[in-house]
């Protein structure tokens, strides 16, 4: 029997710290990029339920089950009236917003004056792990996680695949689908820390507050460890202080960010 599926940690966490129940009770809510349903169901199952959850998501289907009203939709196209919520939040999702500003521009149209968006983006495009390819991401756990710091952009067309079959033990396929994932589908925006923060910074919103998750370095388990155990496999591929000059030459994208996060306000 395939066990039901469960929260992650990173969903906990975001409940615990951004929609307690005191923030959620008696409100009407909207979830952007709800997935499975799974934070939308915790929130409804409380005690202190909102008097509204309405959870979105382009592989949703259009019903009403457990207390949320689900329904297939786009963040950019949101199928409700003006000023319908008292609060929306989205978690990991707008990795795979194409058009930051549309979706924006929507969420603000929908809340209320006063009402709040909160978000956290994880992992941004020009982290270490923007590649959106491991078994924590994007619900697929059966993929193989990368070990390579900035993997995706270190590595491009050809070596990537390279890479993944001779220092990290993916096979032909399997490296052969990682690296279309990562440098063609559409699921992902690859877009980096710089994008967000001006859509954001730009939107209808006003930004209460912004901010960054940064990637240890240094130390036993930081990045650039990890990039050397990893070099140290594959010479041919990754020059010595091939990650120093990347870091160099991408300074201004704050490669060393990984998570971004964000609460926002309709303006009265």
């Amino acid at each position: 029997m395939t066990p039901a599926p469960a929260l992650r940690d990173d969903q906990l966490r975001f409940v615990e710290a951004e929609l307690p129940p005191a923030r959620v009770a008696g409100r009407r809510v909207l979830e952007i990029g709800c997935g499975r349903g799974l934070v939308a169901r915790l929130l409804t199952s409380r005690a202190e339920r909102p008097a509204l959850l309405a959870a979105i998501d382009p592989n949703a289907a259009d019903e009403d089950t457990g207390g949320v009203a689900f329904r297939r939709a786009e963040a950019a196209a949101l199928p409700f009236a003006d000023a319908s919520f008292d609060l929306a939040y989205s978690i990991v999702t707008f990795e795979h917003v194409h058009d930051l500003a549309a979706a924006l521009a929507e969420i603000a149209r929908v809340l209320r004056p006063g009402a709040r968006f909160v978000t956290v983006v994880n992992p941004v495009w020009t982290g270490f792990r923007g590649h959106h390819w491991g078994p924590d991401l994007c619900g697929k756990p059966h993929r193989r996680a990368i070990e390579l710091p900035w993997a995706h952009r270190l590595l491009e067309t050809d070596a990537l695949e390279d890479y993944l079959a001779e220092a990290e033990g993916f096979s032909g396929e399997e490296a052969a689908a990682a690296r279309a994932f990562i440098q063609n589908s559409d699921e992902i925006n690859r877009l980096g820390l710089p994008a967000y923060e001006a859509a954001f910074a730009g939107s209808p919103l006003r930004l209460a507050r912004m901010g960054r998750g940064i990637a240890v370095m240094d130390g036993a388990d930081g990045l650039r460890g990890r990039f050397a155990r990893c070099a140290a496999r594959a010479p041919r591929l990754l020059a010595a202080g091939a990650l120093e000059r990347f870091l160099a030459a991408h300074a201004d994208e704050s490669p060393e960010v990984y998570k971004f996060t964000a609460e926002m306000e309709r303006s009265p």
